[in-house]
């Protein structure tokens, strides 16, 4: 569905502001809305982490964040480290198709994750707790980190439009080349029309 040309220019629309904006850490403030050396300091640890030293790097972080706009949710593990504080390694993101639960094999909460091999045919489960995720929800119901996809009202109009098109490509494929008709001399045997109609 996301393949389709209007349907991709409306997630366009959507995230092509996000992913061109300018991010910055703002220092925290007191009630004059002063910020002190070491506030000041902190917010330019904080720019450094997420912007420069995070695995991945922060825009690739954004465009798998959006992604929840199609399907409803996206899912990173939070990945720390300590160098004199605690600091973000990497925003690992978890991909949709590869999330089979929402709750670990034990029945907490959390996510399982399968994960294939096509090369080996091996598989491997991972279960991670809700407290070491990221989760990005669109239009979420209740308490269902699933969301709901941001294309799910037009589904069924794109449904029938794409069902018309392969039905009229299927017509164009048959019909457009025309009738082929043959004509045989009058003196053809018959094994001779025969092999030209096996031909046909």
């Amino acid at each position: 569905m996301i393949l389709d040309e209007k349907v991709n220019q409306v997630l366009v629309s959507y995230k092509n502001p996000i992913h061109s904006a300018l991010f910055y850490i703002k220092p925290a403030e007191n009630e004059k809305g002063v910020s002190s050396p070491e506030d000041e300091a902190n917010a330019e640890a904080v720019e450094e982490n997420l912007f420069d030293e995070m695995e991945g790097g922060f825009r690739e972080f954004l465009r798998n964040a959006t992604s929840c706009l199609e399907w409803g949710h996206a899912v990173f593990e939070e990945v720390y480290y300590y160098d004199g504080y605690w600091k973000i390694k990497k925003l690992g993101f978890r991909d949709q198709h590869t999330i089979e639960k929402w709750s670990m094999e034990t029945g907490e909460p959390g996510i399982m994750q399968r994960i294939q091999y096509p090369d080996t045919n091996e598989e491997n489960v991972y279960n991670i707790p809700m407290k070491k995720l990221l989760v990005f929800t669109m239009n979420r119901v209740g308490k269902n980190p699933e969301g709901v996809s941001l294309l799910r009202p037009i589904y069924r109009q794109w449904k029938i439009k794409d069902l018309t098109w392969k039905y009229q490509v299927r017509i164009l494929e048959k019909f457009s080349g025309g009738i082929l008709q043959v004509w045989t001399p009058k003196n053809a045997s018959k094994e001779a029309i025969s092999e030209i109609e096996d031909i046909i």
